[in-house]
């Protein structure tokens, strides 16, 4: 909730930022200077304004650019046509006139794209930069997706709305219905509702279930896709007994389909009671969770320990759950060890 405007400063604040064109660089200079000292003495309780436009403002060195510090405040910014770019209320807010910089304590707001709220936030402090075209928060921050119900919490976050892009990390959390997310950084696209996650991450699901180590994530949120162009390893409980267990330089995950497309050096290994049971190797491998079936294609090779067996041939259909392979197609190798 935002705390309403005050009408002194909002209408101060309107005439702030309609500079005449007759107006030099010394005189809107004063009107800055003159602008400040009539803020301090009519804010009282909670302010609303918009975030202070010095870029054309004088450099004499013979006018005073301390700090200004408000309380309880509410900061807004637009884009070009108007439409919101981020609305913060903040405990304090401190102004840095010749950096222009804006330090704010315990800041909670939403951050808006296309004239829309995306991210409803919240931190312990933060850094509004570049005139507000950038929004920096620290310690404890929890960033909202309210559209796709994405929590996004982590110890930094930047937000670049001309970017359309809003970068976390630092003890990385993202939580959803479909998957939870551990990682060093995440970078959120919210016109594309993709987030791009990187660094040590370990993903765990319960639809279908799975846990998920690998280094970079591309998860399209609005077509349930988990993308990776990276090494990964995945594991999937099928019984209290049975692990199923794939490796893989790509794959890609269907979280509405619960189905795995696996390529490039692609393994699938079999436990019993934490004994390796069997071992399939391709070039490519589909693996449907919901009924267990695997299609694998390209040099495919499966190894199944107790009893022992080897079969080798271009493609194979198997059953995880029941322990059945079939290969087939071309020239088909079959060993098996007495």
């Amino acid at each position: 909730m935002f705390l309403p405007n005050d009408p002194k400063v909002d209408s101060l604040l309107r005439f702030h930022n309609q500079r005449s064109p007759h107006f030099g660089y010394q005189q809107w200079r004063w009107v800055n200077f003159i602008l400040a000292f009539l803020l301090l003495g009519l804010l009282t309780g909670t302010t609303a304004c918009n975030f202070p436009n010095l870029e054309n403002a004088d450099t004499d060195d013979s006018i005073p650019l301390d700090d200004l510090t408000f309380n309880n405040i509410r900061l807004d910014q637009t884009d070009e046509q108007g439409r919101p770019l981020w609305q913060v209320v903040a405990k304090e807010a401190v102004y840095s006139r010749d950096r222009q910089i804006a330090q704010i304590i315990k800041p909670q707001g939403r951050l808006f794209q296309d004239g829309r709220v995306v991210y409803q936030i919240e931190a312990a402090t933060g850094e509004i930069q570049q005139n507000g075209k950038t929004i920096l928060l620290r310690g404890q921050v929890m960033a909202t997706d309210v559209r796709d119900n994405i929590i996004l919490k982590g110890n930094q976050l930047e937000w670049k709305p001309n970017d359309d892009e809003l970068t976390m990390g630092q003890n990385l959390t993202i939580t959803h219905q479909q998957l939870t997310l551990r990682a060093n950084e995440a970078k959120a696209y919210s016109r594309k509702h993709e987030i791009q996650v990187s660094g040590a991450i370990v993903a765990t699901a319960s639809q279908p279930p799975f846990r998920l180590v690998t280094e970079q994530v591309i998860w399209a949120v609005e077509q349930h896709q988990v993308i990776m162009d990276r090494p990964m390893q995945l594991e999937h409980q099928e019984t209290p007994t049975l692990l199923n267990r794939v490796l893989a330089n790509r794959s890609q995950i269907n979280l509405k389909t619960q189905e795995i497309t696996l390529q490039d050096k692609v393994q699938l290994i079999q436990q019993v009671s934490g004994q390796l049971q069997g071992q399939l190797k391709a070039d490519q491998l589909v693996w449907q969770i919901p009924n267990q079936l695997v299609n694998a294609e390209g040099n495919v090779s499966y190894q199944r320990f107790n009893p022992p067996l080897f079969l080798k041939g271009p493609k194979a259909v198997g059953r995880l759950n029941d322990e059945t392979v079939l290969v087939s197609g071309g020239r088909v190798v079959t060993k098996i060890v007495p």
